[in-house]
């Protein structure tokens, strides 16, 4: 057994890196989706894609050439296979994980350009979100080329036949010229149509490949040529339209002579050259897209455990030559190379190359922190070795957090590898070492790929017979097993035995299959294996593999980021983070993991987001948010904002306990002494020079007994739910997209990182597209309003992304109420009843033909739904309604009617339980009459006007109301003589356009005058706040970048802007605009709409600078 050791002798960064988009695959029409039925993409090609969570797919593939004419539109729509493959591809995808498509158009045949418009421009308009490639072609050289071929017909439409011609270059030329300023034209007339979608997906176009049939160019390997001819024929506008160009890239080389890469362009199949070449004749740099790649299929000598190593070389290749996709192909089918096992599979089943490709895919993809932003990105490094002799080879990427190295034995020979891990320990906190090996129980010395019954068999193979009588020297080598051998009736030999070459004997006198290693058996199963071991102080790993046997070793590091005399940001992510901030006002988020943060001299803001952090603030006037984890915080010297956020924090102070006075802050713990004035929340542990103390009983210690520890909560990294209480409360979300929902108390909601709801009161969100849209899925759903708890739940879900609106007609229409009206409906009934039930009105013939014709063709009941409820139709009528709907559960709406009640009926203002208790109530359901006929009962209301006639009872009311015309006052006296009720001349009254001018100034100073309600404090992300009722404040500062949303702004409401850094109200007031029925506010990266507010009604007192 040979024994390699392996050690680091160079490392050359490439500044190429792994991107999410190269691992995605092929998605084959009657391959991968059914062609019958529902025709949705197959149990098994499903689980294969959640297994790997490939979210970037190509579709139909070649087969749009041969087997499926996308473009062929059905009575002016897309075809149904198209839309069910679309419709899965929606329902499948979130906001967080959108699947992506490229569709190939099809250039052999000479389809129309105006049906490859109509075919685009219906595309993108119902998909546009998830297509991000159309590419021109697929292989347009490569198969049988027939001179003269008839190219007016497409080969789906000719019984038994999918053949389709070869093409030269020119004749590509051609074809792509057309369908590109086809699809140009398509992409043009949406944009004009439909300004606000912006789909504009990449037009790729095939490089040139001279080594098919089909080139004019074949034999002399020209690519130069190729590429000058396909390009001669596209006119100006598409070459400008070009974003890309194809390649595939399929592994050739057999290693017949020797099984280690050499580097040679056959491994590379030139692709760095025709690139470049093809950038030249285009005149400007385009990336390259390899749309299909893995080991060919006919190169046996590659297969089984050989194509793991093959596909890892490979991918390092894709990855530095800067490909911006790259579809593997396939992912399941019944051939040689396959993925993840038999099309007919209703599972998965890996490949070893699928074992490899899970690796990468579950240790190389980008990974973003959903705390601070920050992208993980794997970069490819050259590196040399000393000791592999070739034999072993090795893929390396590195991270700010992670080294990943294959390991890979390329020897026909078992062997270890005794590999040095001690360039890469400097950081390092964990070594962990998985080797992939053969699993001996699935190797039976067949390249079948048979299923457990033997069918879907892959068909044998033709060997010479020079591999023949090598083949027959094997120990269990049977002549007469149609298996081993079978001969031809015109003289062919085929085999079901991988390759002679790839038949490694294991011991020295081989007398069964037993004694032998099937290294380039198609169809065996990875097998991984934990190696154990004390790496980060032993410094080496000794792995003992099988050929072809692939390692894979992760380190994890910490990543150490220093800063100098400058103010400075940094920004960590997922992993270990260590930054020293040193001199200057540093501004430092480390998000997830065990973070060390050391703020140094200057004033600093230090985010450490989850995890069980470190914070040293140092010397300055710092901010401090631990962030969930139980976290340890050294306060330093200077101003203090500390919050510990959730989990068990402590905090350490310098000087003894009595060195500090303590009080209360707005429910903050504030401590002064020893050069620290500390503000303190959500922390649980002080330590003091003396000794350490809980929060709770240095509370319950302070002079004049028990103090209640403010109350709060605080989130975590993830996505959070967080319900206040009656009292007053702290919510606060941290990262992830949390909704935080107050009470009755003063509650200050913190919104930290991601996109997060901030209701201060129970219900909220009202005027928003998620309060709208909820309300017209439930009218064209159910046929009538919400109620108010639902209508609160479904809004917060949709707006929060919980739930997507597909999710939620989905979870409606299975409901006992939709089955009941729809449930047994025949399509004409089902239609008919939405028409009626939803529009309002029969429906018109052509309309019900239409959706009969979606319906017939595939189109779900859900989808059906889902558009009549946002159809332009439905909006315009159900606009009103649902506005009205808004206004009557807001409590905003009524907080004047409440004011100008009491001022009209007593003379008065409401004390302050009067107006809540009011205001939530009309909110909540009580109408106007009902609660002015409760007023007029009590005993405050009768002693004023019980015996009074009906001119004393209306000069009392105008006496009360201010601004209304004591002319009408005989009117009213004449209305109530002949009947009028006595309520509905004060709901007049009060209501009047006199009454509620008059009162707008009293009413801002009383509700100002009950003092402040809530804060709602914005964070980073798309934040939408709703503060209900009272005074409440709504907080924004330069870190919070995004865009949020105010939902009801009120006169008597605060806009704390004082992070800016603002002189004076006319300068902040010179960041405001309106626009349309809003007041947007932009500055240094923040943009925040105030929803349904005029500019003029923003006055200098709401706004607060200091």
């Amino acid at each position: 057994m040979a024994s390699y050791n392996v050690s680091l002798a160079s490392a050359t960064a490439t500044g190429t890196f792994v991107q999410e988009s190269h691992f995605g695959t092929n998605a084959l029409h009657d391959v991968n989706i059914s062609t019958t039925g529902d025709m949705l993409p197959h149990d098994g090609f499903i689980a294969a894609v959640d297994a790997l969570d490939l979210t970037n797919l190509r579709y139909p593939g070649g087969h749009a050439e041969n087997t499926l004419d996308v473009t062929r539109l059905e009575n002016g729509q897309l075809r149904a296979e198209v839309r069910a493959f679309m419709d899965w591809v929606v329902a499948n995808s979130t906001p967080d994980n959108m699947i992506q498509v490229t569709v190939v158009l099809p250039t052999k045949i000479d389809i129309p350009a105006a049906q490859m418009e109509a075919f685009v421009y219906l595309l993108l308009e119902q998909y546009g979100d998830h297509i991000t490639g159309l590419e021109i072609g697929n292989e347009y050289s490569i198969g049988t080329r027939v001179e003269g071929f008839d190219r007016s017909t497409h080969p789906e439409d000719i019984p038994d036949s999918d053949f389709v011609s070869s093409m030269t270059e020119s004749e590509y030329g051609i074809a792509a010229n057309r369908v590109i300023n086809a699809a140009q034209d398509a992409i043009d007339r949406l944009a004009q149509d439909r300004p606000g979608l912006g789909h504009d997906p990449a037009i790729l176009i095939q490089l040139g490949d001279s080594n098919g049939a089909g080139s004019a160019y074949k034999g002399n390997g020209s690519w130069d040529e190729a590429n000058e001819a396909i390009l001669e024929w596209l006119d100006q506008r598409a070459i400008d339209a070009i974003d890309g160009a194809v390649a595939h890239y399929y592994y050739n080389q057999s290693h017949v002579e020797t099984q280690a890469f050499e580097g040679t362009y056959q491994e590379v199949r030139s692709l760095d050259q025709r690139i470049d070449n093809f950038n030249e004749h285009l005149g400007r740099e385009v990336p390259l897209y390899i749309t299909e790649w893995n080991v060919l299929n006919t190169n046996m000598n590659q297969q089984g455990m050989a194509a793991a190593s093959t596909l890892l070389e490979m991918f390092e290749v894709m990855v530095q030559l800067e490909t911006a996709d790259a579809f593997i192909w396939p992912l399941q089918h019944r051939i040689s190379n396959t993925i993840a096992g038999n099309r007919s599979e209703d599972g998965v089943d890996l490949s070893a190359g699928g074992g490899a490709f899970k690796l990468m895919a579950d240790n190389l993809r980008p990974e973003t922190s959903v705390e601070t932003g920050h992208v993980e990105q794997f970069e490819s490094i050259d590196t040399e070795w000393t000791g592999s002799n070739g034999e072993v080879e090795t893929n390396y990427y590195a991270s700010p957090y992670h080294d990943v190295i294959y390991v890979s034995l390329r020897d026909l020979d078992p062997g270890t590898v005794n590999f040095d891990l001690r360039p890469f320990l400097d950081e390092a906190v964990s070594v962990n070492v998985t080797r992939m090996t053969m699993d001996p129980a699935s190797s039976d010395g067949f390249s079948d790929l048979a299923d457990e019954n033997g069918l879907n068999r892959l068909g044998r193979r033709y060997i010479d017979a020079e591999e023949y009588a090598a083949l027959s020297q094997l120990a269990f080598f049977d002549e007469t097993d149609k298996n081993h051998i079978q001969t031809t009736g015109n003289g062919q030999y085929r085999t079901y035995l991988p390759t002679v070459t790839g038949i490694v004997t294991l011991t020295g006198n081989p007398d069964s299959i037993e004694d032998y290693y099937f290294a380039t058996e198609t169809d065996v199963d990875p097998l991984f294996v934990s190696v154990n071991g004390d790496f980060l102080n032993s410094g080496t790993v000794a792995l003992n593999m099988m050929p072809y046997d692939v390692a894979q070793i992760v380190i994890e590091k910490k990543w150490i980021q220093e800063g100098g005399s400058g103010d400075e940001t940094f920004t960590g992510g997922i992993g270990m983070d260590v930054v020293l901030g040193r001199h200057g006002n540093d501004t430092i988020s480390t998000g997830e993991g065990d973070d060390t943060l050391k703020g140094g001299y200057g004033n600093d803001l230090l985010n450490a987001g989850s995890g069980n952090d470190s914070i040293h603030a140092g010397e300055g006037n710092d901010t401090i948010f631990a962030g969930a984890g139980d976290d340890l915080i050294e306060a330093g010297r200077g101003t203090k904002i500390i919050d510990g956020g959730a989990g068990k924090d402590t905090l350490w102070l310098d000087g003894n306990i009595n060195a500090y006075t303590a009080s209360l802050v707005n429910g903050q713990l504030r401590l002064i002494g020893d050069g620290t004035d500390a503000r303190i929340s959500g922390v649980e542990t002080l330590v003091f020079a003396d000794q350490r103390v809980s929060v709770t009983d240095y509370l319950n210690g302070l002079e004049g007994g028990t103090v209640d520890q403010p109350k709060g909560q605080y989130g975590t990294a993830h996505d959070d739910l967080l319900n206040g209480s009656s009292d007053n409360e702290i919510l606060s979300g941290d990262a992830g997209h949390d909704i935080l929902v107050g009470n009755s108390g003063h509650d200050t909601l913190m919104a930290g990182e991601g996109t997060d709801l901030l209701i201060a009161e129970e219900r909220g969100l009202y005027g928003t597209d998620a309060s709208e849209q909820v309300y017209r899925i439930y009218k064209a759903v159910f046929g009538r309003e919400p109620d108010v708890n639902g209508h609160q739940y479904w809004v917060t879900q949709l707006a929060s992304s919980a739930k997507t609106h597909a999710e939620i007609a989905k979870g409606f229409m299975g409901s006992p109420e939709f089955q009941n009206t729809y449930g047994t409906t025949t399509d004409v009934e089902f239609v008919t009843l939405l028409y009626q039930n939803v529009l309002g009105r029969a429906p018109d013939p052509g309309g019900l033909n239409a959706w009969l014709s979606n319906l017939s063709d595939g189109m779900t009941r859900q989808m059906v739904v889902r558009h009549f409820a946002e159809s332009p139709e439905n909006k315009s009528s159900t606009y009103e309604s649902q506005v009205d709907f808004d206004a009557r559960w807001d409590a905003t709406t009524w907080t004047d009617d409440v004011f100008r009640m009491f001022q009209t009926v007593f003379d008065r203002v409401p004390d302050a339980d009067e107006f809540q208790d009011w205001t939530l109530s009309l909110s909540n359901g009580v109408s106007l009459e009902a609660a002015v006929s409760t007023l007029m009962a009590s005993a405050e209301f009768q002693a004023s006007y019980g015996a009074t006639t009906n001119a004393e009872f209306v000069a009392h009311l105008h006496q009360n109301a201010p601004g209304n015309d004591p002319g009408g006052m005989a009117a009213w006296t004449t209305a109530l003589d002949q009947g009028l009720d006595r309520a509905d001349v004060i709901i007049a009254l009060m209501n009047s356009t006199e009454s509620v001018l008059a009162t707008e100034s009293d009413l801002k100073a009383y509700v100002q005058a009950l003092g402040p309600d809530d804060v709602l404090e914005a964070g980073s992300g798309n934040d939408i706040l709703s503060g209900g009722m009272g005074c409440d404040s709504f907080v924004f500062d330069p870190t919070d970048d995004g865009t949020h949303t105010v939902t009801d702004l009120e006169p008597w409401d605060i806009i704390d802007i004082s992070e800016f850094g603002y002189a004076d109200v006319d300068t902040a007031l010179a960041h405001m605009i309106q626009q349309d029925d809003d007041v947007v506010f932009q500055d240094q990266g923040v943009t925040v709409v105030f929803s349904g507010v005029d500019l003029d009604d923003i006055t200098d007192d709401m706004i607060a600078l200091l």
